[in-house]
């Protein structure tokens, strides 16, 4: 029992010495630090900046953000900024004073003045300089001097991190200017769809953090013949000028506090002729003398086709005929499967399943199910697998509802065998389509010209002389091919009757990729019912 005794009575002397140890760093707190360690004060955003601001501008702030640390801090510490003279810019930032103007104190101030107070239970200070950017501009330098404001923190109280303590601003004044918010480049493409087309555009004021006058802007065509005569000349365009009457532009208006400004204007194809592209020049004049228009003129490319297209999901048709395909894997289904690694092709050659469709005789299979050996087609449509010659080779496709055929494309993608033999194919359209079988009575004159049950095919286009290469595809546009006549209809008959291929036993084989077609929904901006 003596002996645990004494042992608690050295651990109660053990315990008691950080006790006292603790109590004395509370009450000596100051000497534990020295001196220039008990407040550090320093500035987080120290060194150069550059302002851009507005001349015309009443005002302008940046915030400044003094540190507080140290050994301790906790205690109010007390500051301020003192301008710098030219020679101590000359020595902190190498700046001759020859290159630079120091603003004086009339153009700026600074929140707390000099008697900037961090309390004791903060670390930090978000201080405001206010810049006054008129009164800077009515100032006196020489053109080729930058103005600077350079300041240095100060503290009679706290030491000063001498490496975090200085600020060098660069000011930039320039005129407040309105300028265009919507374009990438110096021009933007817009198309007249329909009879009228709204075009919201932006305006913003430049260099202004806050606005401080009321004005608008408003749309210019005094110079509108000028700007575009320059334009072609300088990019060898041919644009003409937009007329005043496609043109509908209301006022940009501003006030105090805001900084942009968007409307809608209107164009429209009064006066316009189609598949022509014009240019309007987005010229402006501003209403108050303190705000100028940027230099950077902007334009709209103005287009008004005659034909206004939208591509047709091909992959929502099906194969109503065909009466020469070559299958295993190559069936005419491939044509409309949205893959361009696949294709169809007409029978490929004599060694397929008895050669040349007859005049007496065709090998017609009404589906799949009518002989076993074609119950690897997964394709429920009529189909032959013999050749013919081309000009009898025919493909109808079900579009699955009623359009007018603006353009038509063909695929020549797929690696396969190289097969992007098409190099000529007729397209027609009809408004209904049904055959029979030769089983159920079918002529074999309806399998060559797919006549029967039809009221009728009416030609849209004469592709030609599609290039014997791999292309993505190769389109035809009812502007711009010969011979094409704007027809509509559901089903779409090709007839492929040229080949690319110049060999006696490939003579009738022709294959591509994909069949793309385009409808027409309005024609110099009406709209198809």
């Amino acid at each position: 029992m003596r002996i645990k005794n004494e042992n608690m009575k050295k651990y109660l002397i053990i315990m008691a010495v950080p006790l006292m140890m603790l109590s004395s760093c509370e009450e000596n707190m100051e000497d534990l630090f020295p001196s220039e360690y008990q407040k550090v004060l320093s500035v987080k955003n120290s060194g150069q900046s550059s302002l851009v601001m507005a001349s015309a501008s009443e005002s302008y702030v940046v915030d400044i953000i003094v540190l507080k640390g140290g050994g301790n801090p906790s205690s109010d510490s007390e500051m301020s900024f003192r301008l710098m003279t030219d020679d101590e810019v000359a020595e902190e930032w190498n700046w001759s004073p020859s290159q630079v103007e120091i603003i004086g104190e009339e153009g700026f101030e600074i929140e707390g003045g000099d008697n900037i107070v961090i309390p004791a239970d903060e670390s930090y200070r978000r201080i405001s300089l206010t810049l006054h950017p008129s009164a800077i501009a009515a100032m006196t330098k020489q053109d080729s001097e930058t103005w600077i404001l350079p300041l240095v923190l100060e503290s009679s109280t706290d030491n000063v991190n001498q490496d975090m303590n200085k600020m060098l601003y660069t000011l930039d004044l320039r005129d407040l200017a309105l300028e265009w918010d919507d374009f990438q480049d110096e021009t933007m493409t817009v198309e007249i769809t329909y009879l009228e087309r709204q075009v919201p555009l932006t305006m913003v004021m430049a260099y202004a953090e806050a606005n401080e006058f009321t004005f608008t802007a408003t749309l210019d065509d005094s110079r509108t013949d000028e700007l575009v005569t320059a334009f072609n000349a300088s990019h060898g365009t041919d644009y003409l000028a937009l007329p005043a009457s496609a043109l509908s532009a209301p006022e940009f208006s501003f006030a105090p506090g805001v900084e942009e400004s968007t409307q809608t204007i209107t164009l429209s194809r009064k006066g316009l002729e189609s598949d022509r592209s014009y240019l309007l020049p987005l010229d402006f004049t501003v209403s108050a003398d303190a705000v100028s228009k940027s230099e950077e003129m902007k334009y709209l490319i103005v287009t008004n086709p005659k034909y206004i297209m939208e591509d047709v999901d091909q992959t929502k048709f099906s194969i109503a005929f065909v009466n020469s395909e070559t299958g295993y894997g190559w069936q005419a289904s491939n044509l409309i499967d949205g893959e361009t690694n696949t294709f169809g092709a007409s029978a490929w050659s004599s060694k397929y399943d008895g050669g040349m469709a007859s005049d007496t005789e065709d090998d017609w299979v009404y589906s799949f199910e009518a002989k076993d050996r074609w119950q690897h087609h997964l394709d429920y449509y009529p189909f032959c697998h013999l050749q013919r010659p081309l000009s009898d080779v025919y493909i109808v496709i079900d579009m699955k509802e009623k359009i007018t055929l603006g353009a038509v494309g063909f695929g020549k993608w797929a690696d396969n065998l190289g097969d992007y033999s098409l190099k000529s194919c007729k397209v027609d359209l009809a408004d209904e389509f049904s055959i029979k079988s030769y089983q159920d009575g079918g002529s074999i004159a309806d399998y060559s010209d797919v006549s029967n049950g039809s009221v009728g095919w009416k030609n849209a286009f004469d592709c030609k002389d599609l290039p014997n290469v791999k292309l993505q595809c190769a389109w035809f546009d009812i502007s711009d091919t010969d011979g094409a006549s704007l027809q509509s209809g559901r089903y779409m008959r090709l007839n492929p009757y040229e080949t690319h291929r110049n060999d006696e036993a490939n003579k009738n084989n022709v294959a591509f990729t994909e069949i793309y077609v385009k409808k027409v929904v309005a024609v110099d901006g009406v709209r198809l019912e």
